[in-house]
């Protein structure tokens, strides 16, 4: 089991996501409490798309763990399965995720203030929950955190936006072209 856990986590690096599932599917028919494990697997189930089963592995995970970085995850997932669902245009289900990865965000920046993945993601859901107001100020905290980051000031542009202070936003994604043309 070691040994599929380690494939796993080679294919993971190698950015070859369908193999390292199958490894990791393998590695947990044995290894049960090893959150790394599982907080890998459901980063590699998210590369393919596989948002449900990637929330249900990084729940158990932080199951394992409860650390701030579990919890982001736990976060991210859910953020992400909702956007999945809304495309799929089951909003009532994406609006529960949205739910639960807040609060799961939440709890990761209690945890720990200085975890810039955390705000980012806490603002991405705030956006998409229409509360632009509340991911102004995580958004900020982000790139506060982590300055010049493209990903944050392009959610912030998306927050100003929502509270159509269209000069801040535009003023946010001037910046990210600046920074990153593409």
């Amino acid at each position: 089991a070691r040994a599929h856990a380690n494939l796993a986590s080679t294919y993971r690096q190698m950015e070859r996501y369908p193999e390292a599932n199958a490894e990791y599917k393998i590695a947990a028919e044995t290894i049960k409490n090893d959150a790394d494990l599982y907080s890998e697997w459901g980063f590699c189930l998210g590369k393919v798309n596989d948002w449900d089963k990637a929330t249900a592995r990084l729940e158990e995970a932080r199951g394992m763990s409860r650390s701030a970085v579990d919890d982001t995850n736990v976060g991210w997932a859910y953020y992400n399965a909702a956007q999945a669902d809304k495309a799929a245009k089951n909003d009532a289900e994406s609006q529960a995720k949205l739910e639960k990865g807040k609060t799961s965000l939440e709890t990761a920046v209690q945890k720990d203030p200085s975890l810039d993945a955390a705000y980012l993601n806490l603002g991405s859901t705030e956006n998409s929950l229409g509360e632009h107001d509340k991911a102004i100020v995580s958004l900020n905290q982000a790139v506060k955190l982590h300055n010049d980051w493209t990903l944050a000031l392009n959610q912030l542009g998306l927050a100003y936006r929502g509270t159509n202070n269209l000069a801040m936003a535009l003023s946010q994604f001037d910046r990210v072209v600046t920074l990153d043309g593409n």
